[in-house]
This record gives C-alpha cells, sequence and structure tokens, in this order.
C-alpha cells in the first residue's frame, strides 16, 4: 500500500518543482512595459540656429549640443541608465534669446522637446512626456 502512494507523491512533487521553475525563469522586474531604451527627440521649429543646447537627464547626466539647425528634427541618445524620469533643456541662439523647460515622467523613445515661438516671438520648450 505504501509503494501506491509513493508514486503519485513524486508525481506530484514533479509536477510542483517543474512549475515553481517556470515561474521564477518567467519574472521579469517591475520595469514599465513602454519604457525601452533609445533616444529623445528634439524638434526645433523655429526659423533660428539653436547653439550651446545643454540637455541633463536625471538631474545628473548632461549632454551638450553644439548647434540644432531651424526647422530640423534631431535625436539624442539616452545616457546609460536603468530609467530616464527627468529632462532638462537649455540654450540660446545667434542673437542672444535662450530658452530653457525641465519636464518629469517616464521618458520613452515617443518623447519630444519641441522648441518654438509663441505669439510674442519668445522661445519656448514644450514636450510630449506624461507626467
Amino acid at each position: 500500500m505504501k509503494k501506491i502512494f509513493k508514486v503519485p507523491s513524486l508525481i506530484l512533487l514533479f509536477i510542483c518543482f517543474s512549475v515553481i521553475t517556470v515561474m521564477v525563469a518567467s519574472h521579469t522586474t517591475n520595469t514599465p512595459q513602454d519604457y525601452t531604451k533609445g533616444a529623445l527627440s528634439i524638434h526645433n521649429t523655429t526659423a533660428y540656429t539653436l547653439e550651446n543646447v545643454s540637455i541633463t537627464f536625471n538631474q545628473n547626466q548632461t549632454l551638450t549640443l553644439k548647434s540644432i539647425s531651424s526647422s530640423t528634427l534631431m535625436t539624442v541618445d539616452f545616457p546609460d541608465t536603468d530609467f530616464i524620469t527627468s529632462v532638462s533643456i537649455l540654450g540660446t541662439t545667434a542673437d542672444g534669446k535662450s530658452f530653457s523647460n525641465s519636464f518629469s515622467g517616464l521618458i520613452t523613445n515617443d518623447s519630444c522637446l519641441i522648441i518654438y515661438l509663441d505669439d510674442y516671438m519668445n522661445l519656448r520648450v514644450s514636450s510630449n512626456i506624461p507626467e
């Protein structure tokens, strides 16, 4: 009688071990699904060439671009880090106009910073980064 119970117990033990192994192997970290490392788009919609453009990621990693031509869409690579949750941008034009702004939220490949002129011909920065 003991032999009969021993075989089903071994099968049940094997099934439990298999289920636990599959669960551990398929475990993922708590990373948002839409996050991928990549690049941030910067769109200069103005007639000005932007100069000395400084982009700061997560308040501690800064990238400086010499210039961004007028009416240009460009991308900059993300620094090597787990998540980009904040970005700041600032810069000037040749005739002394300046712009700056900061954004926070999860920065992804779909994120874009847009530099534009407002109704009073001041440079402004907006983004599509959800807060």
